[in-house]
């Protein structure tokens, strides 16, 4: 009989044990996806930023030949040009600021309800 309650509290402890490690894994691999996929947005902002100061020194650069042969005019373009080089790269440090504001956020409320679905447990 002692053998019996002891198997059948064997075998209770195994499940919650299996449980507690499947629930384990899978919020590890949520948190892993979650690191991916930020990295990867991360990584993507970055090369789009890198992209639009490319274009936008190649435009300078264009400019800047141009500005030889056309004078006062072209130099206004190019001042417009740098102007709005200086607002996209704003608008990209708006952006990024917002974008790990809100990641934050969104890791903050994601930890607050795993804890509470681990309390309710």
């Amino acid at each position: 009989l002692k053998l019996a309650h002891r198997e059948k509290g064997d075998s209770h402890a195994e499940l919650m044990a299996d449980k507690f490690r499947a629930a384990r894994v899978s919020n590890l691999a949520m948190r892993c996806v979650a690191s991916w996929v930020q990295y990867l947005q991360d990584e993507r902002s970055a090369q789009l930023v890198e992209q639009v100061k490319l274009d936008h020194a190649n435009e300078l650069r264009q400019l800047q030949e141009k500005s030889r042969e056309k004078g006062d005019k072209t130099a206004e373009l190019m001042a417009d040009k740098f102007q709005e080089a200086k607002r996209v790269e704003l608008k990209s440090n708006c952006v990024a600021a917002w974008s790990k504001i809100t990641r934050d956020e969104r890791n903050n409320t994601q930890l607050k309800e795993l804890r509470q679905l681990r309390r309710d447990r």
